[in-house]
């Protein structure tokens, strides 16, 4: 398996390209050392992964570059190159967010849509949200940025959702909140505050000081980004073979084998397994991360102790690997 990483010198693109490596990934991480910090900070990040023979790096702008040698021999794509920063995309710098959000995830989405592949992750943005009004913030909360840079992120996903409609992309969109750990930016809040403090130095608050933010530790966000990108689906289509064997009961009563016509997929959307319905190419009901995640919210798969509910078990602790065993057992 081979993964393309976009923005690999990040402070979240070179950690999830190490975790990557770490699970069998041979990575081509891509950056054009955008200016908007220190390009010494985004070497620095790389330097454990150019060490590393199955890592391999190219300096490349998405705006303009060749992607097709890019995507040779490529299983998997994680895009999370884009121009971060909600103050500073006001104004004049609106077009280059414009070009560097839009337009070159417009231009990844568009070399992948014809290639074999088997998952393109896309970086998204809490911002998309604006002033949400539900804390912590669901995914149902209604999207309505209220920065240029929450717009850029927003026009990301309808083009996530564009090309999976259109062409049966397998691609979606992670909406971070915050990350911050080893390697954070240093125009953001939690580095300059340490900074500050190491230092001795004032820490300037904008506003009143009674904002309210979600964080994200990057190895979270990092372990959730690797299971989208990798093995999800896995889990999605081991439950898939698994249903289609079995008779699964969470009633109390036997109900009949999965089929393929969608009146009968739809009766199990209780365990997520009608939000697959094969053959609508590139339907919302079609994602497997969300068949897998419903999965987690089922009570009872059989037995009490049977592999469907190990798995379940599994699969809610983030151990992919057991779960799929135990559905292939199933």
């Amino acid at each position: 398996m081979r993964a393309l990483v976009t923005g690999v010198a990040g402070f979240l693109g070179s950690t999830l390209a190490e975790a990557l490596r770490g699970t069998g990934f041979d990575v081509l991480g891509v950056d054009a050392f955008t200016p908007n910090y220190d390009a010494s900070v985004k070497r620095a990040n790389l330097e454990r992964l150019l060490r590393d023979p199955g890592f391999r790096f190219v300096e490349a702008d998405l705006r303009r570059a060749d992607l097709n040698p890019l995507l040779e021999g490529v299983t998997h794509v994680a895009h999370l190159a884009a121009l971060p920063g909600v103050r500073s995309s006001w104004g004049d710098s609106f077009r280059e967010y414009a070009e560097h959000n839009v337009l070159a995830t417009q231009r990844v989405l568009e070399a992948c849509r014809d290639r074999n592949l088997a998952r393109v992750s896309v970086a998204s943005s809490s911002s998309v949200y604006g002033s949400a009004e539900r804390a912590p913030t669901p995914e149902d909360e209604p999207r309505r940025p209220i920065s240029p840079y929450g717009v850029t992120k927003l026009a990301t996903e309808a083009l996530v959702h564009a090309y999976r409609k259109e062409y049966g992309l397998p691609a979606v969109a992670l909406r971070y909140f915050t990350v911050y750990g080893p390697r954070q930016r240093p125009d953001m809040g939690i580095h300059r505050f340490f900074e500050a403090g190491r230092h001795g130095t004032p820490v300037t608050v904008y506003g009143d000081g009674g904002q309210t933010r979600d964080f994200t530790y990057v190895e979270d966000a990092v372990r959730a980004s690797h299971q989208v990108t990798a093995k999800v689906e896995l889990v999605a289509h081991a439950l898939l073979r698994a249903v289609r064997r079995e008779r699964i009961s969470g009633t109390g009563r036997e109900e009949p084998p999965v089929r393929r016509g969608v009146p009968e997929w739809q009766r199990w959307n209780d365990y997520g397994i009608g939000l697959f319905l094969e053959g609508e190419r590139g339907s919302e009901k079609g994602e497997l991360i969300q068949a897998a995640q419903a999965f987690t919210r089922v009570e009872k798969l059989g037995r009490a102790d049977g592999p469907l509910n190990l798995a379940r078990v599994y699969f809610k602790e983030g151990r992919l690997d057991d779960a799929v065993e135990a559905l292939q057992r199933a």
